[in-house]
């Protein structure tokens, strides 16, 4: 048996609070993936998860044990990547979420 802390779950409820908030439009989309997988994929992966929130006016990108970026090459470029994007106001994906392990 494996405990959760609910990281995920109060990622999308965070999503719907800002939809309500009028901060995120109504329709914009929950998107999770993780430290390891975007390693994987790289850029171009992180791009294509990217595009979909913004093809859906704005959403929340949960990215869940993302203390995994910092121990990897590509992940490191992930991060150089991804960062500006979560510091920016104006940023046209709504919000960015990061989960790490406690």
């Amino acid at each position: 048996y494996k405990l959760t802390i609910g990281k995920t779950t109060i990622a999308r409820h965070y999503g719907c609070f800002l939809q309500q908030l009028s901060i995120l439009p109504e329709g914009s989309i929950f998107k999770e993936t993780s430290g390891a997988r975007l390693i994987n994929d790289g850029i171009s992966g992180l791009t294509g998860i990217l595009d979909n929130i913004k093809a859906a006016g704005g959403g929340v990108l949960f990215v869940d044990e993302a203390y995994q970026l910092v121990t990897d090459r590509e992940g490191k470029k992930v991060l150089d990547f991804i960062l500006p994007l979560a510091e920016s106001l104006d940023s046209d994906y709504g919000s960015l979420v990061w989960g790490f392990a406690g």
